[in-house]
């Protein structure tokens, strides 16, 4: 085994074990407490009104520090083969070409304003549009950033350039879109068990979930070739978290709104990789 598969057998393994000890851990505390498991908004909710218990502030910690999973194999891969700090090297940037900001946030909005168009229509806005609202938003976005967000320093940090080494864009999108959703595995199962699904609809949306997972893991493919900044990546991370939740309170329809996002998001996948072929099938040296 060369040296490149085995750091990043090291960083997957990591990476999936500390977050499935941890997300195992506060699903047992949850299900052992009868506690019911605050995910996005309503937690970020409660934390700001104060009302979360001992047992719920226990369990945000513990699938909090769960998330932290792919960073933390960075940091540890960095520590155990200093040569993988090349692929960090120069790729935290704090300016990025203001094109590809406006693509990103128009693409989310479109996205998620295209499905919610007739829901509005049909039944009007969920809750109204305040200035309040807004700023729960932007602190619902810099809480993504600063939590989800950080998956990207391990993602496209390390794992994309070091599989870019001898494969495709696309083929290094796909293989990382697999890993990416099924790191997941442990606390999506279970907060679709938590919300009444059946077995058959839990693999349904699951497999849904994967693809979508997919997609996501190609703009950020795209972007990343694009701008060569992992700041930016962990942008578009907490955008595509925020927007989308945004549209679903407004329409009152999150569940439609993410499955909708999802769809439309292939479009644009097929349109980016159709229009730039060269780019997603041509394996370069990193």
């Amino acid at each position: 085994m060369n040296i490149e598969k085995k750091s990043q057998r090291i960083f997957i393994g990591f990476a999936f074990i500390w977050s499935f000890i941890l997300w195992g851990l506060g699903i047992f505390l949850s299900v052992k407490g009868n506690v019911k498991l605050l995910e996005s908004t309503d937690l970020l909710s409660a934390v700001l009104n104060n009302t979360l218990s001992r047992e719920l502030w226990l369990i945000t910690v513990v699938n909090t520090l769960a998330g932290y999973g792919p960073l933390l194999a960075a940091i540890v891969l960095v520590i155990l083969f200093p040569d993988t700090r090349k692929y960090f090297k120069h790729k935290f940037k704090l300016v990025t070409p203001l094109k590809y900001v406006l693509q990103i946030i128009a693409l989310f909005l479109l996205i998620s304003i295209i499905p919610a168009i007739p829901l509005v229509i049909s039944k009007g806005f969920n809750v109204p549009l305040t200035w309040s609202l807004v700023g729960f938003v932007l602190l619902f976005f810099v809480y993504q950033i600063i939590t989800a967000g950080t998956e990207e320093i391990g993602w496209r940090g390390y794992l994309l350039p070091s599989m870019l080494k001898n494969r495709t864009p696309w083929k290094a999108s796909v293989s990382i879109g697999v890993i990416w959703a099924l790191w997941h595995t442990p606390i999506i199962l279970y907060v679709f068990y938590t919300q009444g699904m059946t077995v058959p609809q839990i693999i349904m949306s699951f497999a849904g979930f994967i693809v979508g997972t997919i997609a996501m893991s190609t703009v950020h493919t795209y972007y990343y070739l694009k701008t060569d900044n992992l700041l930016f990546n962990v942008f578009i991370h907490a955008v595509a978290n925020t927007l989308p939740m945004f549209i679903g309170m407004l329409s009152a329809s999150s569940y439609e709104i993410s499955v909708a996002v999802q769809l439309l998001l292939w479009v644009f996948v097929i349109v980016i990789t159709r229009k730039n072929k060269g780019l997603f099938d041509t394996v370069r040296e990193q």
